[in-house]
């Protein structure tokens, strides 16, 4: 069973401390407009500054969906994670936050 770490800054939970459902980012052709959107809410960067692009282990966690769960509806509040830590309401994101959570 894969150990997962939720891939939002500053967020903790993980398949050994928490009891969060961790959802991959859609991969699937016709879900590119869903992952594009996740990756937008995620707001990671690469420790360069360059964009960022998930791997096939960055998960996010039911955490930062409403409702706890995700939806592959685009008329859902739920088809894109929007409940994160206070660093995301920051006019910027904390860039030492950023590089800090970064798994390679």
């Amino acid at each position: 069973m894969w150990n997962y770490t939720c891939c939002a800054v500053n967020c903790k939970n993980n398949g050994k401390t928490s009891d969060c459902i961790f959802y991959k980012f859609p991969t699937a052709s016709h879900k590119i407009v869903q992952r594009q959107k996740w990756i937008a809410a995620v707001k990671r960067k690469n420790p360069d500054g360059s964009k960022w692009t998930p791997k096939t282990h960055h998960v996010t966690c039911n955490a930062h969906f409403i409702g706890k769960k995700k939806s592959d509806d685009p008329a859902s509040p739920s088809y894109v994670p929007t409940l994160f830590p206070p660093v995301y309401h920051a006019k910027q994101v904390n860039e030492r936050a950023v590089l800090s959570t970064i798994d390679s």
